[in-house]
């Protein structure tokens, strides 16, 4: 396997796992690279140059990729734990439809603990998942946990950050409105819906401007 991949592959390669895991639950064995390509608008020449970096995989023409060798390739490079340990902080309307990850058949990790900032959920579980009170977060936190969700308002952001930051957490995966600054030793991932959606808005219209010029 290649050392160094471009940031482009490393960001498409679990949509690929996606995809093609969605093809094994349909009944299929093989899958090709314009079926991923169309699905994620790229071209299939991008999609069999990512699938070049993880080399014992080999595509034949007209069949594709066998579909058992391609998931265990792909889990393989992305590092995918079905049991990484993963926490909730924020128990609001977000924060409990996200509880319900742990049932969807491709997740990543697993969410095993939840902190309500509010304390109206504390002591209680939600979808089979324990919800603690949030000044118990240290004490709460299951060991060797390296990824949190966070879904607190804007103005509880920060001071959440740095609390998980002083816990070890790694990676922070961000539904709040508010837009953190940028930390060292923690990766953070925004999710705005309204970025998604004005993002979802201009390349449809730069795709119309396209065709009718």
């Amino acid at each position: 396997m290649k050392t160094s991949l471009p940031n482009a592959t490393r960001t498409r390669l679990p949509q690929y796992l996606r995809i093609v895991k969605e093809f094994k639950e349909r009944g299929s064995d093989h899958i090709c690279s314009y079926q991923i390509g169309r699905l994620l608008d790229i071209s299939d020449a991008t999609v069999r140059k990512d699938l070049a970096y993880l080399t014992s995989l080999n595509g034949k023409s007209a069949y594709g990729y066998d579909v058992n060798n391609l998931i265990d390739n792909l889990e393989k490079e992305i590092g995918f734990n079905k049991n990484e340990k993963i926490i909730l902080v924020g128990i609001g309307v977000i924060g409990s439809t996200i509880l319900s990850y742990n049932f969807t058949p491709n997740r990543y990790g697993k969410i095993v603990a939840a902190f309500d900032v509010t304390n109206q959920e504390a002591n209680s579980k939600i979808n089979g998942v324990p919800v603690y009170r949030y000044d118990e977060l240290a004490k709460k936190m299951p060991r060797d946990t390296k990824i949190a969700i966070l879904a607190v308002s804007k103005e509880q952001l920060e001071t959440t950050i740095n609390k998980l930051v002083s816990l070890k957490i790694e990676i922070i995966i961000n539904f709040s409105t508010g837009l953190p600054r940028k930390r060292k030793n923690v990766d953070i991932y925004n999710i705005d819906l309204s970025e998604i959606i004005a993002s979802a808005i201009y390349n449809t219209r730069t795709k119309k401007i396209k065709k009718s010029s």
